[in-house]
């Protein structure tokens, strides 16, 4: 798995992990123990990225990352972060 695939199944069993319904409490730990340890790993990919990059790493490393876990901008308003007179 890649880092931002990690990050993704982290998501995804954090989410099941929280939802209650019909199962074990067992269930629910189990899952996010699993969770947390793909947060890690994507954790660690993750600063592998950025601790390892000397300036030859390509930027669809960096795009995939910013797929899963970046947050979509929005356009800022006309004239927004300019000074009134």
């Amino acid at each position: 798995m890649t880092g931002p695939e990690h990050y993704r199944e982290a998501e995804r069993l954090a989410k099941l992990a929280s939802d209650y319904e019909g199962l074990p409490s067992s269930h629910h730990i189990q899952v996010g123990q699993v969770a947390q340890v793909h947060a890690a790993l994507a954790l660690a990919a993750a600063t592998a990225l950025v601790m390892g990059d000397n300036g030859n790493t390509p930027l669809r490393a960096y795009d995939a990352w910013a797929e899963v876990a970046g947050e979509p901008c929005e356009a800022a308003p006309a004239g927004a972060g300019q000074q009134e007179d």
